[in-house]
């Protein structure tokens, strides 16, 4: 039972501690201070526009092989139980293609606000 008294009193000290840390006056003009001028948007190289198309480009042509490929497996029936590889290709295509465009127009909205 001390035990268990002994790590409240620890977590409470623990908490203080931080707290004092928290609350210095520097440290409270920093967290006042909403956008610095120093700050600037970054954006990882994966994020890039030349990226990004790129991407849109390779979502694109795995949306037309899955499409071919359902049109392979319509033509020659042994291949009628496999029509769910090429529709899969077609759906993650798709999902990858409108996330990317969506995130290229959020870009040139917020661009076009400055």
């Amino acid at each position: 039972m001390k035990f268990n008294a002994d790590i409240g009193q620890a977590e409470r000290r623990y908490e203080a501690i931080n707290l004092c840390l928290l609350l210095r006056p520097e440290r409270i003009s920093m967290l006042l201070d909403p956008k610095p001028v120093y700050r600037r948007l970054i954006f990882p190289w994966y994020d890039s526009e030349i990226v990004c198309f790129a991407t849109l480009m390779f979502a694109g042509f795995v949306v037309f092989f899955g499409f071919f490929g359902i049109h392979a497996a319509y033509e020659t029936p042994a291949y009628l139980q496999y029509i769910w590889v090429p529709g899969l290709l077609i759906a993650m295509g798709l999902v990858i293609f409108v996330s990317i465009a969506i995130r290229l127009l959020n870009r040139y909205v917020q661009r076009i606000d400055r």
